[in-house]
């Protein structure tokens, strides 16, 4: 199992030879998507979508941000329902699960939060756009910096047009923390900024993202194209954790249309869970 991901993409160069997920239509009202959240996942999922399609049936570990909140709108235009079959983790359950009209979770299945883009915004940044003074529409991708500033208001809008409130993030950050803390780790962001040019690729650490910014205006200056990869994650042994919150915590941030919500009795029942369906190396933990 790979670890869990928010995978900010905001390029159109292809990482991985094949797509990392399949989709089928099961039958006239029924759709599958297993796998991975990518470049192309929204585009490739159209394909599959018809005006008879009731239900996805999704298991994910989730991936890409931006393509994930693409999916979750039109899932919730199509008034299309979400089945969650095993798991749903990241940003599966950050956008497709939060966003879904009516949402289903199995027995045996899990969610999976670890983290959010807006969340680590600045407080001037999220002020302005309470104050109606920042859009993502505003925002390009002409470096790493703004590429980053850009997916969290994108973030931000999406939870407004699905009417949660964003301290829901907040308080899983807050559940994630002292979980982090007691193996002896701070609760730090890490990951890498990619820069590609058609015939060179820099990569940086997140910690070095001004130096990836200088690079990018130095290209940009150069009149090079530079498409732009962001990642993020939970540091080391925190990068495969996640929090699965009851029924009572979704709500009391705004998020409706449950349908069915299997939740496990005790901590025991709910390892056992992640074991039988994406194995031991996963941290999951609930409300109990």
């Amino acid at each position: 199992m790979k670890p869990l991901l928010i995978l900010l993409a905001f390029s159109s160069v292809a990482f991985a030879a094949e797509p990392e997920y399949t989709i089928k239509n099961i039958d006239a009202k029924t759709v599958q998507y297993d796998g991975d959240i990518v470049r192309g996942s929204h585009k490739d999922l159209l394909t599959h979508l018809t005006p008879e399609t009731e239900r996805l049936k999704v298991n994910s570990p989730g991936g890409n941000a931006e393509e994930a909140m693409l999916m979750a709108n039109e899932i919730r235009q199509r008034n299309i329902q979400l089945v969650v079959e095993s798991a749903c983790l990241s940003s599966c359950a950050n956008y497709l699960f939060l966003a879904a009209q009516s949402k289903v979770l199995e027995p045996g299945a899990f969610l999976g939060f670890h983290g959010s883009v807006s969340t680590v915004l600045s407080p001037e940044d999220i002020s302005q756009f309470q104050n109606g003074k920042l859009k993502s529409m505003d925002l390009s991708n002409n470096g790493p910096q703004e590429a980053f500033k850009k997916i969290g208001i994108l973030e931000l809008e999406f939870l407004r047009s699905i009417n949660v409130n964003g301290d829901l993030f907040k308080e899983i950050d807050e559940k994630l923390k002292p979980v982090i803390l007691k193996e002896k780790r701070e609760p730090k962001v890490t990951g890498t900024v990619v820069l590609i040019t058609s015939d060179n690729r820099w990569e940086y650490q997140i910690d070095d993202i001004d130096a990836a910014q200088e690079k990018a205006i130095g290209l940009a200056k150069a009149g090079i194209k530079a498409d732009i990869k962001i990642e993020m994650r939970r540091e080391s042994a925190a990068s495969n954790l996640a929090y699965f919150p009851d029924r009572g915590i979704l709500e009391k941030y705004g998020v409706k249309g449950i349908a069915s919500y299997s939740y496990p009795k005790n901590a025991l029942e709910l390892k056992q869970r992640v074991v039988d369906k994406i194995g031991a190396d996963v941290n999951i933990f609930g409300d109990f």
